[in-house]
């Protein structure tokens, strides 16, 4: 391909800068002897500017009182309208996320990380005597005006870079004569002030190219997939030549215009010796040479970072993620994240598998660890572990259980209660209402017609559970979930069902919930994210070690429902498939948990947590109440909260043990707790009964229903219990079990 002749070359382009740095100084000299310009000269410079505009418009009748356009017009003390900057998100170890765009796609880079052939191509098509002038182009002006003059209206512009970058960020578009005056006299200053090197890169990191984008780091990755350090020359080309007319020039709706305006850029660099004759051959017979945006439009944990930026928002407001330029590091454990997800797969890897989410908190610092779905986020947005609202069975117990000890003094260990099914009670005994009764089955067979609290809550039997909730009321076990961590917006039932779990709450916050229980009784506010550097301005840090969060209820009572619920976990009875004790029988890991599942095995839980980790596996159909009665996978029969989920959670603790053993060691539970419960006496309103030779009544799953209407609640989240276990004596809690061995099976 033919072309004009190649102009000497110029060297290298720092060289260049050297020469042309020079100049400037030894001008700026000359300024400084001859003295400031005043401004009335500066206003005659500008006046004679705008009447070459109106000239070729056709006129103006008016006079414009310059004095009065150039009033409080002063660099120093105008703010700039900088465009908006994305937001990126990243893990704990510093792996970025996601990029979040705030109503500009940006991200400001320094002058040095800018390519080099973007400067030159830059200055080459928009201000080739950008070096030499100051702030405004007297020859430009001249030769525009006649080149305009010549063909009657405007052909040729003369705005400089400086014109163009004080019109970005403090003025407006606007064609009129004080806007003009203005842009002239800001031009001005700028160049007096500021050294070409941060007008030409303060100019690249704003100017538009193309829809959102603004400045060149966002134009290499949308173009490119590139930084805007390692464009090319022809790369570099087609962005310089974006700004001229964003929309005209866009590479992706207008191909065609883009090369003509990218070859009219390479032809600008080639004229003026900024690249050889073969750059230039090279560069024109390519292609546009685009590629999508893959590495920087990637969003890792999807349904982490939504929750992430939805709270980004609570806390500061739409104007923060609007106006952007946040650096924001989280919580998120990648490998926590991976150990959810191959948990989730292992398991449920079977035709017409149900769905699972799962959370984990370190309950000493209350960082969300992990929020892993198994669902796709290409496929739906809704977030499993923070947005669903599901009925969570048995693992309300321990909420009533710890209501009935802190609030009344009731001793678990001696406090008795028949686990005969309860028939026909009458909730709301008075004519009005004289069919709301409520009947509550077993799921399995308790281990004796008559247990105190602790077994009971072991063995999860509804019928003694549900007498309770009766006993001290429904609203004490509603307001210690709500004390634990459940928030009060999701309206528990005040009904004596929502100690069995009738009502809706996500993996989320019964994570948080147990993470209290895990802490004895502190509940520290969740986490997700420790600190959020503003783009400009002091970084918000959250040292986790320092959220502290506050007592909720004293020790003694989550000290001693840990205790049983260790016992659940490592029993050999229990039917769960929690435990994730040391292959080496003799290291002991503390740890405990609670099953549950509903009414027709619709929702299946199982929480669990030690002294450094809690986690809520939540497993069930995402779009209903769906019920999992036999699956057809790994685990034969009904969902329990003891299969799936259980699994799931021994899998998930297991791999983050062994990966991080220096984060979570294995601590044992405390000897005792500070401040035991002190208890008062307690009568149940109902009868213990005597042992019972009939069948066992079952079948079903953990109780929700009968909150009103004659419901009938069933089952007891999946445990069996162990035969033959006879009411304790004792009125002292058993000692902790954390210092022993699990029981041989």
């Amino acid at each position: 391909m033919s072309g004009p002749p190649v102009q000497p070359p110029r060297g290298h382009y720092d060289d260049v800068l050297g020469h042309v740095a020079a100049r400037r100084r030894k001008r700026r000299a000359q300024g400084r002897r001859r003295g400031r310009r005043s401004l009335a000269a500066t206003a005659l410079v500008a006046i004679g500017i705008t009447i070459a505009a109106v000239v070729v418009a056709g006129g103006v009748g008016a006079t414009v009182a310059v004095s009065d356009v150039l009033k409080g017009v002063d660099l120093n003390t105008m703010k700039p309208n900088d465009p908006g900057i994305t937001t990126k998100i990243y893990d704990r170890n510093g792996h970025l996320l996601a990029q979040i765009p705030s109503l500009q796609n940006r991200t400001p880079v320094g002058f040095n990380r800018m390519s080099r052939w973007l400067k030159i191509a830059t200055v080459d098509i928009e201000d080739k005597r950008f070096y030499e002038h100051g702030g405004v182009d007297y020859q430009g002006i001249a030769r525009a005006f006649l080149d305009d003059l010549q063909a009657g209206h405007v052909v040729q512009g003369a705005s400089t870079i400086e014109q163009q970058l004080v019109r970005n960020l403090y003025l407006s578009d606007s064609q009129t004569l004080d806007r003009k005056i203005k842009e002239a006299w800001l031009a001005i200053q700028m160049a007096e002030h500021w050294s070409k090197d941060k007008i030409l890169g303060t100019y690249l990191n704003v100017i538009s190219y193309g829809g959102v984008t603004y400045g060149c780091e966002a134009a290499a990755e949308t173009y490119f997939n590139e930084h805007c350090s390692q464009l090319t020359i022809r790369q570099a080309a087609l962005i310089a030549g974006l700004p001229q007319s964003p929309t005209q020039y866009n590479p992706r709706k207008h191909p065609a215009a883009a090369l003509i305006r990218r070859n009219q850029v390479l032809a600008a660099m080639f004229d003026q010796g900024h690249i050889t004759s073969a750059q230039y051959e090279n560069a024109v017979s390519r292609g546009l040479g685009l590629r999508p945006p893959k590495r920087f439009t990637r969003v890792r944990q999807p349904y982490f970072v939504q929750y992430v930026r939805d709270e980004l928002q609570k806390r500061y407001g739409k104007s923060a993620l609007q106006s952007g330029g946040l650096k924001v590091t989280t919580t998120i454990d990648p490998n926590l994240q991976a150990a959810a997800h191959q948990a989730m797969s292992e398991e449920l890897n079977f035709d017409g598998h149900p769905a699972a989410a799962l959370v984990a908190i370190d309950p000493r610092t209350g960082e969300i660890l992990a929020m892993q779905s198994s669902t796709d986020y290409q496929q739906t947005k809704y977030n499993l572990a923070v947005q669903s609202r599901r009925q969570a069975g048995s693992t309300f117990k321990s909420y009533g259980l710890l209501a009935a000890m802190a609030d009344d003094g009731i001793d678990p260990n001696t406090t008795m209660y028949s686990t005969a099914p309860l028939e026909n009670y009458p909730i709301v005994p008075f004519p009005s209402a004289p069919n709301d009764y409520w009947t509550v089955n077993n799921a399995e067979p308790a281990s004796s017609s008559v247990l105190p609290l602790s077994t009971a809550l072991e063995e999860s039997v509804n019928a003694v559970y549900a007498r309770l909730a009766i006993d001290i009321g429904a609203d004490k076990v509603a307001n210690m979930a709500y004390q634990l961590g459940i928030p009060r917006s999701d309206h528990l039932p005040e009904t004596p069902s929502v100690i069995l779990g009738a009502g809706g709450v996500s993996p989320l916050d019964m994570t948080h919930a147990y993470a209290t229980i895990a802490a004895m009784g502190v509940r520290r506010p969740m986490l997700a994210f420790t600190r959020v550097q503003p783009f400009s301005g002091k970084p918000t840090v959250i040292k986790p070690a320092q959220n502290h969060g506050h007592r909720v209820l004293p020790d003694g009572a989550p000290w001693q429902v840990t205790q049983y619920l260790d016992t659940n976990v490592h029993s050999c009875c229990t039917g769960t498939n929690a435990n994730v004790a040391l292959s080496n029988s003799t290291l002991y890991r503390a740890q405990a948990g609670k099953t549950g599942t509903t009414d027709d095995h619709t929702d299946a839980w199982f929480c669990g947590y030690t002294p450094n980790l809690a986690a809520c596996v939540w497993v069930g159909y995402p779009q209903g109440e769906i019920a999992m009665s036999d699956l057809g996978g790994t685990i034969p029969g009904p969902a329990f909260g003891g299969g799936y989920p259980a699994t799931i959670w021994r899998l998930f603790a297991a791999a983050a043990f062994s990966g991080e053993p220096g984060k979570f060691p294995p601590t044992p539970w405390e000897t005792a707790a500070l401040n035991p419960v002190q208890y008062r006496p307690f009568t149940s309103q109902f009868p213990i009964a005597p042992p019972s030779t009939g069948k066992p009544h079952g079948g079903g799953s953990s109780g929700t229903g009968g909150s009103s209407g004659g419901g009938t609640s069933t089952g007891g989240g999946g445990s069996t219990g162990t035969t033959g276990t006879q009411p304790p004596t004792s009125t002292t809690p058993p000692p902790p079990t954390s210092t022993t061995p699990p029981p041989t099976t």
